[in-house]
């Protein structure tokens, strides 16, 4: 099983939509959601509802 950052990185990639834009898009640093997307941080419950909307 995939961890949650796993699979919000595979989500945006089938998206095409850029790490960066994603990370200006919901106002957070681009360094916290690559380390969110590579499991070396935990996403706050406040980030997964701003996550889900973007990754559809």
């Amino acid at each position: 099983m995939n961890s949650f950052g796993e699979y919000l990185r595979n989500r945006r990639e089938q998206l095409g939509l850029l790490l960066r834009k994603v990370a200006a898009e919901r106002d957070i640093d681009t360094s916290m959601l690559s380390k969110i997307e590579r499991s070396e941080r935990v996403a706050t419950k406040e980030m997964i509802p701003i996550r889900a909307k973007i990754l559809e």
